[in-house]
């Protein structure tokens, strides 16, 4: 049986300009590039498997050319921090960016006209990928002509999790894991509740650290990129309904330890029959951090 896979866009940063060669920023008229989707969140990515994005949520990646003539441009995959672009916090740069790829690294995009790449991903059939939230970069560059010099360029961030285990066999990947990467609540009573499930937290460094845990909201500003909430979720009204065990962690270097958490959803006639997603942010004192997704389903009575 196929698996779903959840996708939803980020509408931030849809079409983000990145002039390069000491050009201002805009570029000239008749140059334009942009490219859709500009951000992009895939959820629930399977490990071991290919996952061809026109193939399981019809999606391509579109390059626009507004110029008044075909031009070539290059694609290029990496980590963002090698292509100069800022990640979300709380994800980090994909391990191996070969396991994100289009089917051709070069387009030939006509005069004010688009083209249509396939996208894959595949991650390995290891068990410490799951739980993960990762960031890749796509860089878009213009092919020079001769006597060019301006070169438009632009470079959106792709956000990748793959699926969620409660057991897995080995530490999740990273320095700092979570197991499991998303929680789910069903038919959850209004009022004050401890909930059953546990999150465990892995410190896979060789230092000890300390963790700071909170319950957040991660409200969208203008010009900013945020953890978006699920598709079908909206983000729990009020953070302090879901609150952690512990507000500090301690971890030994290869340790891990487990928290709870409560919940304290107020009792309104209008809480009930909800889909609220909640963030339990995991932070180190040196502000590395990863997060947990809580899905909430209030009863229906």
């Amino acid at each position: 049986m196929k698996r779903i896979i959840f996708v939803s866009l980020l509408l931030l940063f849809l079409f983000v300009f990145h002039i390069r060669d000491g050009a201002a920023q805009g570029g000239k008229k008749g140059m334009g590039l942009s490219v859709e989707p500009g951000g992009l969140l895939i959820q629930k990515v399977p490990i071991g498997q290919l996952y061809d994005m026109d193939h399981w949520i019809k999606m391509r990646f579109k390059v626009y050319n507004d110029s008044d003539k075909p031009r070539r441009y290059l694609l290029k995959v990496d980590k963002p921090v090698k292509i100069g672009v800022k990640v979300i916090k709380g994800y980090r740069g994909i391990p191996d960016p070969s396991w994100f790829w289009f089917e051709k690294d070069e387009v030939l995009v006509p005069a004010n006209g688009v083209e249509e790449i396939k996208m894959f991903l595949r991650v390995p059939n290891e068990e410490k990928y799951c739980n993960q939230k990762w960031a890749v970069g796509i860089d878009v560059g213009g092919k020079p002509e001769a006597e060019e010099r301006l070169v438009l360029a632009v470079s959106p961030v792709f956000y990748i999790e793959t699926e969620g285990r409660a057991e897995v066999k080995e530490k999740p990947a990273g320095f700092l894991g979570l197991v499991p990467a998303t929680t789910v609540l069903e038919d959850v009573a209004l009022g004050r509740s401890k909930a059953a499930s546990k999150i465990k937290i892995c410190n896979n460094d060789d230092q000890p650290h300390l963790y700071k845990i909170s319950s957040i909201i991660p409200f969208s500003e203008s010009g900013k990129q945020v953890i978006t909430p699920s598709p079908n979720f909206s983000w729990l009204p009020e953070k302090g309904w879901l609150r952690p065990g512990k507000s500090t962690l301690k971890i030994g270097p290869q340790k891990q330890k487990e928290i709870t958490f409560d919940l304290n959803i107020p009792k309104k006639k209008e809480f009930l029959n909800q889909r609220w997603e909640g963030i339990l942010f995991f932070e180190s004192e040196e502000g590395l951090a990863n997060f947990v997704r809580v899905q909430i389903k209030t009863a229906s009575q």
